[in-house]
């Protein structure tokens, strides 16, 4: 029968109360198996009137073929017309959107079409895309259109010149005008110029959250230097690499106090300078046009590092672009303005800090910044939300989840207009909690995008909550986001594969590694233009009947903690070197907040009596903590007899996150260990085992040796405040 099936095969749309089921269509074919085989495979019942009805079970995004729960389903009939095979589709509208049913009976038709003409041809090659998906999945082969845009530096030297007697950065009790920043930054720049500074030229800036490291970014961006951030809170031995990867030629040093070096290329700023020392400064400021760098379309802007599956960082080259691109986007899509108020809560050493600070400041807003210990006190926190009446925020949602487990006060949210969401999962229960304490004006934002296509490149101003994850959303203006399957055919409405994302606005790849940007960023097919690149996110996900992405973790071993990206193997190779470590892996674990914390499983090089174990996991977590950044320091250590391996020689990530390492006999024996205890040292123990996912045997330990991190430190304080 299939041999007569015409070109054009037409449809039915059939809507009313006929079923409850709610989705659309999937293939659930062995994707290995050829069409023949497969249809042969289905069972097709005939119906007097019908040349065949088929019983469908539609499932969201997961469509099967097979008996539903009940006897309610959608229908399925095909019959000979005057056209060819006709197609009709009976379902209810109210549970399933047309849009997603006309997309399933065009499905139906390309498989149909490919049995007729290749029966031989192998599902998975099949292209699932109607004319209902081709609407809203982007065309590759289409140029993505030019966006007009300005340099960062030079939308904030124009707003400095507009609003320079305005207030631009609060903190430490000071309050700096756009008219000191700006001259700061030209005074930083001017120095930089004077000392040889090239356009390309590395300039690392070392600090912490301050004016002065705001103003030292702004001076190496504005002269055409490529900015390299160190975190002064990162151990020695970490900022130590970060400067040997990134090789800078200028370095300038953010602190209370300056510390003669005698260096040619190493220069000072304090980070919250006196009135007095600011008017001394400003007096040597140049004007705008000696400092100001007009960047071409591939000119490098800055380096910031990401978690490396070769033992180290690596470093991602962004551009001035790709940075101008995004905050172009960002003030259009969210206007911000005198009066406005934004939190600066990212750390230095993330790329993200850039829209932290360039966001407010290229549009006359205030960037506030608090004090870090606040971070990690939600409630003092909260209140200087609440005290500061802060307009603007980008946050992960770990770090926010954790500031709302304590008792709050009124809505410390209430003058909030923006709330931006990202680095990981958004879930509906989070926002169900922050809505109650903002404002019914509050806009929420997810955002997506890995560094590597910089900062982000999709979107979802999630107007209402959706129960479970929140979708990323749509692309900006000037990228097309598409999910592929092993990495070569676009994949249809509901089809799972990896994420990809083409723009001109990327970064240029990974620094000193040509081979890894190559294997990330493939040449797109559809194209003649050796500069049309798509990047491989390694993220899995989906496009919805509306057009959104949904996102469902990684294909790969990588892994997220805090919106920190983290490479298993950096961890893993540093454990092996550490004396006693015959074999090491990572794994996650979701803790009693529902947390997700990372594991260090750990075979020694002799069996260790278990009085030793802690004694050997301290050791280890001070190793990893003098050279790793905080977030990649396991909370747990584990010690085990041998690690499951594949056939191939790796470690099977699979059985480890299903092995059992919590067993009420070891909670018992730890227990035991403690000895007597008050009745507030019990509740403290249980809350703290409670949070670190770890038995605790020794309450002289410190909070850090106990396993504890920034954000189990948030939780252990409410815990403290509830017990004493």
């Amino acid at each position: 029968m299939f041999s007569r099936i015409s070109g054009q095969t037409s449809l039915q749309l059939c809507p009313g109360p006929q079923a409850s089921l709610h989705g659309c269509f999937a293939m659930d074919f062995d994707p290995g198996a050829t069409l023949g085989q497969a249809f042969r495979d289905m069972q097709v019942e005939a119906e007097p009137g019908h040349g065949a009805v088929l019983d469908l079970v539609l499932d969201e995004g997961m469509g099967t073929f097979g008996p539903p729960p009940d006897d309610r389903r959608p229908r399925l009939a095909w019959g000979q017309g005057p056209e060819g095979l006709k197609l009709s589709l009976c379902f209810d509208s109210g549970a399933i959107a047309p849009v997603s049913a006309r997309d399933f009976l065009e499905k139906i038709c390309l498989v149909l079409h490919a049995l007729a003409e290749s029966p031989d041809r192998k599902c998975d090659e099949i292209a699932l895309i109607g004319k209902t998906a081709s609407g809203l999945i982007p065309d590759l082969s289409k140029p993505i259109p030019g966006c007009p845009q300005e340099s960062a530096a030079r939308s904030f030297f124009e707003i400095a010149r507009q609003h320079g007697e305005k207030a631009a950065v609060v903190g430490d009790a000071h309050v700096y005008s756009y008219d000191d920043l700006s001259g700061v930054t030209r005074l930083l720049g001017g120095k930089l110029r004077a000392a040889g500074l090239r356009p390309g030229d590395v300039v690392a800036v070392r600090g912490v959250n301050s004016f002065g490291m705001i103003a030292a970014i702004l001076a190496v961006i504005a002269t055409g230097g490529v900015l390299v951030t160190i975190d002064q809170t990162l151990p020695e031995t970490r900022q130590a690499l970060i400067e040997r990867i990134s090789c800078p030629r200028f370095l300038i040093r953010v602190g209370d106090r300056e510390e003669p070096t005698g260096a040619s290329n190493t220069f000072f700023t304090p980070d919250w300078p006196s009135r007095q020392t600011l008017q001394q400064l400003l007096a040597g400021s140049p004007p705008v046009e000696e400092v100001l760098f007009t960047p071409e379309d591939d000119s490098s802007a800055y380096i910031f590092f990401t978690s490396g599956s070769t033992g180290e960082p690596k470093g991602v080259l962004g551009t001035h672009r790709g940075l101008s691109h995004f905050l172009t986007w960002q003030r259009g899509a969210f206007p911000l303005g005198p009066g406005d108020r934004a939190a600066q809560l990212t750390a230095m050493s993330f790329d993200v800090v850039l829209r932290d600070i360039l966001f407010p400041l290229t549009s006359g807003a205030c960037l506030h910044v608090p004090p870090r210990e606040l971070l990690l006190d939600p409630r003092r926190m909260l209140k200087w939300f609440h005290d500061n009446a802060i307009t603007s925020m980008h946050v992960v949602p770990s770090l926010m989840k954790a500031w709302l487990q304590s008792r709050v006060d009124g809505r410390p949210f209430a003058s909030l207009r923006y709330a931006f969401f990202a680095g990981e999962p958004l879930t509906d229960t989070l926002l169900s909690r922050f809505r109650d304490l903002a404002s019914d004006r509050t806009r929420l934002i997810n955002l997506y995008g890995p560094t590597e296509t910089t900062l982000a490149k999709l979107f979802n101003c999630v107007d209402a909550v959706e129960p479970g994850v929140q979708p990323v959303g749509n692309a900006q203006p000037g990228a097309d986001v598409v999910v592929l399957h092993d990495r070569r055919r676009l994949c249809g409405l509901w089809e799972t594969g990896e994420i990809a994302i083409r723009t001109p606005y990327r970064s240029k790849g990974y620094l000193a590694n040509d081979d890894l940007t190559q294997a990330v960023f493939r040449p797109n097919a559809l194209s003649e233009d050796p500069d049309d690149l798509i990047y491989m996110t390694g993220d899995l996900g989906r496009v919805r009947s509306d057009g959104k992405i949904e996102i469902f973790g990684r294909m790969d071993s990588q892994i997220k903690i805090r919106g920190v990206r983290i490479e298993p193997t950096e961890i893993e190779d540093l454990l092996l070197r550490q004396g006693g470590v015959r074999d090491a892996a990572i794994a996650t674990r979701v803790d009693a907040n529902d947390n997700k914390i990372l594991l260090a499983l750990v075979v020694a090089e002799a069996p260790l009596p278990p009085q030793e174990e802690g004694a050997q996991a301290n050791r280890l977590r001070e190793a990893l903590r003098a050279e790793l950044h905080p977030a990649m320091v396991p909370a747990r250590f584990v010690f085990v007899e041998s690690l499951p391996y594949l056939p191939n020689g790796k470690i099977n990530r699979k059985a480890i996150s299903a092995l059992d390492l919590d067993t009420q006999e070891n909670k018992r024996d730890h227990r035991a260990a403690l000895g007597e205890s008050t009745k507030e040292e019990g509740a403290l123990v249980a809350g703290l085992e409670g949070i670190l996912n770890t038995p605790i045997d020794d309450l002289t330990k410190s909070f850090v040796e106990m396993g504890g991190d920034s954000l189990s430190h948030i939780q252990a304080s409410l815990v403290v405040e509830d017990v004493l």
